[in-house]
């Protein structure tokens, strides 16, 4: 392992009873290791460490306390790992492995291809440029991916994660998610919970999963499956494809164009234009398939299409 200094911090716990400071010098440390000093106080009602852990530009591996730490670990391909605490890591240059470990904490991974484990946790997770890989772990954690190719997965709780541009690929899991792509071709699968999912610019790819989703592509040619539950699909401009499958909810497909939508009923089994049921009720219509899978195309009147548009270029299966 090497750290390349601990560094004394600006001020002292005022109520602390005692405070001991070791002189890393006498720790007997490899030689390639700079470091000054580390300070820890205690009292009758707390103890924590108040050091602060400074990486160099060469390759290192700091390793944070059970505390509040506060790690940077400058350039290099380095590897931190934060330790229990609400810890405040920052990657600085070079594809860096940070460990957040529990707590609630602060990370920027920097530039680089960084892999980031937060932790359990309501974290904060910067990725900055590169293409990242992000695991917030358990926790109401806020993830803003940053610029390049990202991978990121939310993890358990009410997760906000944002993409920029980049081709990037997001996911929650359990709780109720709130996640965007930005610019770029992103692939977005809300998992369980009543997620909401905005694509943004770019052909996007956006999977609602379990729950009551909000699905939203935004600019490009977008295909949006609701998945289980009764979804709320907003194709936005753009030539987009809406995916229906078996359902015992009924999803409402809010923006329809008859003149570059599809919508794709291929999952249900239905196999031609003669297994579609429609009924128009003022201006909308209710589609039943053959399964009992019904939805509802707002704004669209199946029987009075635009001039030289058939149902069978309204529907693919």
């Amino acid at each position: 392992m090497r750290i390349a200094r601990i560094a004394v911090p600006k001020e002292i716990p005022k109520k602390s009873t005692s405070c001991a400071i070791w002189d890393m010098k006498l720790l007997r440390l490899p030689s390639r290791v700079q470091a000054h000093c580390l300070i820890c106080c205690s009292s009758s009602t707390k103890e924590r460490a108040v050091a602060t852990i400074l990486g160099t530009d060469a390759k290192e591996d700091l390793i944070g306390t059970k505390y509040d730490d506060y790690i940077d670990a400058a350039g290099g391909r380095d590897h931190v790992i934060g330790g229990d605490g609400n810890d405040t890591i920052y990657g600085g240059a070079g594809s860096d492995t940070i460990e957040g470990g529990n707590g609630n904490d602060w990370i920027s991974g920097g530039n680089g291809n960084d892999k980031i484990d937060a932790g359990d946790g309501n974290d904060f997770v910067l990725g900055g440029g590169g293409n990242d890989s992000i695991d917030a772990g358990a926790g109401d954690d806020k993830i803003k991916a940053g610029f390049g190719d990202d991978t990121v997965a939310g993890g358990n709780g009410n997760d906000t994660i944002l993409g920029a541009a980049g081709d990037d690929s997001l996911a929650g899991a359990r709780g109720d998610d709130l996640l965007k792509g930005g610019n770029g071709n992103d692939t977005i699968d809300g998992g369980a919970g009543n997620d909401t999912l905005i694509g943004g610019n770019g052909n996007d790819d956006l999977f609602g999963g379990d729950g009551n989703d909000s699905i939203i592509g935004g600019s490009g040619d977008d295909t949006l499956f609701g998945g289980t539950g009764a979804d709320t699909l907003v194709g936005g401009s753009g030539s987009d494809t809406f995916v229906i499958g078996p359902d015992d909810s009924i999803d409402l497909i809010a923006d329809f164009d008859a003149n570059e939508d599809v919508v794709d009923v291929s999952g249900t089994g239905v196999t031609s234009i003669d297994d579609i049921n429609y009924q128009v009720v003022g201006d909308s219509t209710i589609v039943t398939l053959p399964d009992g899978t019904q939805f509802v195309m707002a704004d669209v009147d199946l029987n009075d299409l635009p001039p030289g548009v058939t149902l069978e270029d309204i529907f693919e299966f």
